[in-house]
């Protein structure tokens, strides 16, 4: 098959959804299809077999960066060789213009799109609260031909703004499973915590500070790497400051996807706060990596995280937090390399890119069938 993927995509931009593009591409390539993906901030080249190409994007304004988006999309599709299907991983611009440039006639291919996240940060959400936007979500709603929910929220979210039934596809995030996982380890001293993503507002980092320090005081021995960049950086170091943890909590900031997974090889738990979420590719690579996880109970986390492989709580509760970080460093070693165990056991139940990407591949041959003449 022919594969054009909508999006940014990884080294070029590091966010969840972009590695989820990156990767599931890099899958489809191996698998024998052509793909390239075509994104505004992307690097011309070609990588593990994948060919990257950037649509032009330079307005300053995001509705001018839409118009200049579908524009853009529109010269790429009109000097290329017809597609088997366009996968977008978002449904913002890039639904839109896929099924916009199929109208005008510039392409003949079925569109499937996955949504962004869950809650105020999702697509949905978005697309449902600005004017100019519900224009964008009635023409996605009415014309794209698969929309691939990721977690039981965003499913109810997408029947909740009328998209039908039938065209809802409830599959989870991708994840590659590293070798070599030391499932069997004990916990190392101090129990070695890892938070990883953006600092931004609604990820709530600063929780993460409050509640190691208040699991600390609790006699628990650990540590906190908080790896990283963004505008709540500031706000996460005053709170190491001011709660004088300094010795045991460290913001690592950003660093290359390899660090990250060596510092997942080295950690005994992952710690998520989250105020809002979609279903988080960091807590696959976590688990994926043997690693129990405490998390805010959003979106896709109870689909991931259940009580053999980790803690939920409430969102926003740094004491809540501080419990499950107490009860994590103190349980029996023989109970922790089980949630070890279960922890990636439940990556196998159909999160691997594996599963995921032959998935998805099933969808657009069914559907690029349906739309032959």
């Amino acid at each position: 098959m022919r594969i054009l993927v909508l999006s940014d995509a990884y080294p070029w931009v590091t966010g969840g959804a972009e590695v989820q593009a990156a990767m599931l591409a890099r899958w489809w390539a191996r698998a024998g299809h052509e793909v390239t993906v075509a994104g505004p901030k992307n690097a011309p080249c070609e990588r593990d077999g994948v060919r990257y190409e950037r649509i032009p994007v330079d307005a300053k304004r995001r509705w001018q960066r839409g118009g200049e988006y579908l524009l853009g999309v529109a010269r790429f599709l009109r000097k290329c060789r017809p597609w088997d299907v366009l996968y977008c991983r978002f449904v913002k611009e890039q639904a839109a213009a896929a099924v916009l440039c199929r109208k005008l006639g510039l392409h003949a291919a079925p569109v499937v799109a996955t949504p962004e996240g869950a809650g105020r940060t999702g697509d949905v959400h978005y697309l449902s609260r600005l004017p100019a936007a519900r224009l964008w979500l009635r023409l996605v709603r009415r014309e794209t031909d698969l929309l691939v929910a990721i977690s039981a929220e965003v499913e109810r979210e997408l029947l909740r703004a009328g998209f039908p039934p039938d065209r809802i596809l409830r599959l989870g995030n991708a994840v590659e499973v590293p070798e070599g996982v030391d499932l069997g380890r004990t916990r190392r001293r101090p129990v070695h915590v890892v938070w990883a993503g953006r600092l931004v507002r609604y990820k709530r980092p600063e929780l993460a500070v409050r509640a190691v320090s208040r699991a600390r005081r609790k006699g628990a021995d650990l540590r906190l790497d908080l790896y990283g960049d963004g505008e709540a950086r500031a706000k996460v170091e005053a709170e190491v400051e001011r709660l004088r943890v300094a010795q045991a909590v460290r913001v690592r900031g950003r660093v290359p996807r390899e660090i990250l997974h060596q510092a997942f090889r080295a950690a005994d738990l992952f710690l998520l706060t989250s105020d809002y979420e979609g279903m988080p590719g960091v807590v696959l690579e976590a688990m994926a990596h043997g690693l129990p996880v405490i998390a805010t109970e959003v979106s896709g986390i109870p689909e991931l995280v259940t009580k053999a492989s980790g803690w939920v709580v409430p969102p926003g509760e740094a004491d809540a937090l501080g419990e499950a970080l107490v009860e994590a460093a103190t349980i029996p070693e023989e109970r922790f390399r089980a949630m070890r165990r279960a922890a990636q056991e439940r990556i196998f139940e159909g999160f691997t890119v594996d599963a995921v990407g032959s998935r998805l591949l099933e969808a657009f041959a069914r559907l690029a069938r349906a739309r032959r003449p």
